[in-house]
């Protein structure tokens, strides 16, 4: 889970405000690209240490011969350049800091767990390079009434369809209101897929709406959880 602070209430933040939306929608098209990212750029370093586990007799991490033949082609052939953030791009490494206590901010939640409700269409397992639409979850729903549709199975799907907090913790905001640890929980949240290969509309259009629709409803941080 990360937890990313909004700049939006005071002019003088504008500049900030915007760099924010920005790296807002280049981190909710990447939980499937930066894990690849992590886990090329740091395999050696992985060996090395499944190996000092394996000989202080802990459990070894699978390691890329492990993956499937189809998967091990996919990482070797995406374009992660094509995607990755550039340099010269500041909203690549725009921080906002969160200038609002956290017991007075307006929290919520975004996640690519492929969540949505049962009159909302699911997404679209069908789409190769991935579904970059998302679903407008409303604050006062029964996260068990949320449906999973999901294409990738890159990880454990059990824990979600047991409890759907593990990946939308509306019941875990509703707890941290009534301590008084946040301010509110905002309206609205959203839920994309995620493992979306081909994330050029997602970047460019659904992600910024995402970012446009929480700064609309004032919200101050945003807990994104991918899976």
């Amino acid at each position: 889970m990360c937890a990313l602070a909004l700049a939006h209430k005071k002019p003088s933040h504008e500049r900030d405000s915007a760099s924010f939306w920005s790296a807002l929608s280049l981190f909710l098209c990447s939980s499937l690209r930066y894990a690849i990212l992590f886990s090329s750029n740091t395999y050696s370093s992985i060996l090395r240490y499944t190996h000092s586990l394996s000989e202080g007799g802990g459990t070894v991490l699978a390691q890329l011969k492990d993956i499937a033949l189809a998967e091990r082609l996919f990482l070797k052939r995406y374009p992660f350049k094509k995607f990755a953030p550039r340099p010269d791009d500041p909203s690549a490494a725009a921080v906002t800091p969160l200038r609002t206590a956290l017991k007075d901010c307006r929290v919520a939640l975004v996640t690519t767990a492929g969540l949505s409700l049962p009159d909302q269409p699911p997404f679209d397992l069908t789409n190769k390079n991935g579904d970059p639409s998302f679903r407008e979850i409303p604050a006062a729903i029964s996260p068990s009434l949320l449906e999973m549709n999901q294409r990738s199975w890159s990880f454990d799907h059990t824990g979600i369809l047991r409890d759907r907090n593990l990946a939308l913790p509306l019941d875990r905001l509703r707890e941290m209101r009534q301590r008084g640890e946040i301010g509110a929980i905002a309206p609205h949240h959203y839920s994309f897929m995620g493992s979306i290969v081909s994330p050029s509309k997602l970047i460019k259009e659904t992600a910024p709406e995402v970012a446009r629709r929480l700064k609309a409803d004032a919200v101050d941080v945003v807990l994104l959880t991918p899976v």
